[in-house]
């Protein structure tokens, strides 16, 4: 686990996913092996086996927020808009104050041309987090 995740501080994704891959070989449940396993194979671009961890891990610990919004950004990737705001909304659920998930969801909310709703999600989260860089941007 600890080889993967220097893999991926070093941002050699393909020898961290192989890392978690040995480690999850060995222990099938270890939650957040699954999720970083998750989270090398989505920086790789390869989305289906994103989800596939990812939706392992976010079953294991339905409460893992990060988990959860790696999963609807994996969701928005493969252009599923739909699932991508059930998603981030099941996140902010559990945490109305994440950024990733707030910025997720309005962009989601943006995709499926749901413009009002994505401008009032951005709007809401700068009020709460008013320096959160990638909201303003968007």
């Amino acid at each position: 686990y600890k080889l993967g995740m220097l893999y991926m501080n070093q941002k050699q994704y393909d020898k961290a996913a192989d890392s978690f891959r040995n480690v999850v070989r060995k222990k099938k449940s270890y939650l957040d092996t699954l999720a970083k396993y998750g989270l090398a194979f989505y920086y790789l671009g390869k989305y289906d086996k994103a989800e596939t961890q990812l939706k392992k891990a976010v079953a294991l610990n339905p409460k893992d927020v990060g988990s959860i919004s790696v999963f609807a950004t994996v969701a928005l990737k493969k252009n599923n808009p739909r699932k991508a705001v059930s998603l981030f909304k099941m996140a902010l659920k559990r945490d109305p104050k994440q950024p990733d998930a707030n910025n997720g969801l309005a962009l989601a909310y943006d995709v499926q041309g749901q413009t009002q709703k994505a401008i009032k999600t951005w709007e809401d989260f700068i009020k709460i987090d008013p320096n959160y860089i990638e909201a303003r941007n968007n």
